[in-house]
């Protein structure tokens, strides 16, 4: 990933304040990553919003802080690949 692909999508989303956090941020990275490696591309509104979105309604339950970076990019990576899962079950 480069700089500017990862920066683009980092001021997408700036406005959200909790991606100060150095733990979340590195969750975000290793969300993005995962993808990239994967040779899927995310929709900045479809998927990257939403996934943002998503972590922002499960951080009103739990104290984000308290999670690892892996443990918030799953909880990413796994809004997405619903978004990507199709009404059979199957991962477009």
């Amino acid at each position: 990933m480069g700089a500017k692909d990862f920066y683009s999508k980092i001021f997408s989303i700036g406005s959200r304040s909790f991606i100060g956090n150095e733990k979340i941020r590195g969750g975000f990275e290793k969300f993005l990553r995962h993808f990239k490696d994967r040779g899927i591309t995310l929709a900045r509104e479809n998927h990257i919003r939403a996934a943002m979105v998503e972590l922002n309604k499960i951080g009103g339950a739990i104290v984000l802080d308290c999670l690892t970076e892996k443990e918030i990019a799953a909880i990413m990576i796994a809004h997405v690949e619903k978004i990507f899962t199709n009404r059979d079950g199957k991962f477009q």
